[in-house]
């Protein structure tokens, strides 16, 4: 690898040209990310830097942690809630990743899963001494 591919300002700014809203870009910096030591961190951080949803956090849980449910009514919406008791274990991918986000749009979409029982969860136990 070139020399110059190890100065991190030079990765930040060839990074900062992918467009975090098109998968084929975050799945380019994903391959990236699992190139080379050199690129990981530079790549993760900007994966993670502008999130248009809380989903994609909420997805560093266990999977387990959530279950999806349809809503009531035509919408054909769907609700997002806890499957099981959250543990101090199970915030610690989304710890990992959250410090990296600088940015969280989150909008009332109806695409996306309604999450007011995610947020009252997370609020209700989210660890005390973070």
């Amino acid at each position: 690898m070139h020399s110059s591919l190890r100065i991190s300002e030079l990765l930040e700014r060839i990074f900062s040209h992918f467009d975090h809203r098109l998968a084929t870009d975050n799945g380019t910096l994903a391959a990236l990310a699992r190139t080379c030591t050199a690129f990981h961190d530079i790549a993760v951080d900007t994966l993670w830097r502008h999130q248009d949803t809380i989903i994609n956090l909420i997805s560093c849980m266990p999977g387990d942690l959530w279950e999806t449910v349809a809503e009531d009514g035509w919408s054909g919406r769907k609700m997002v809630r806890l499957g099981r008791p959250i543990i101090v274990s199970d915030w610690d991918r989304l710890l990992k990743y959250s410090s990296r986000v600088r940015s969280l749009t989150c909008t009332g979409s109806s695409f996306q899963p309604d999450l007011s029982e995610i947020f009252d969860a997370i609020h209700l136990h989210f660890p005390e001494n973070i």
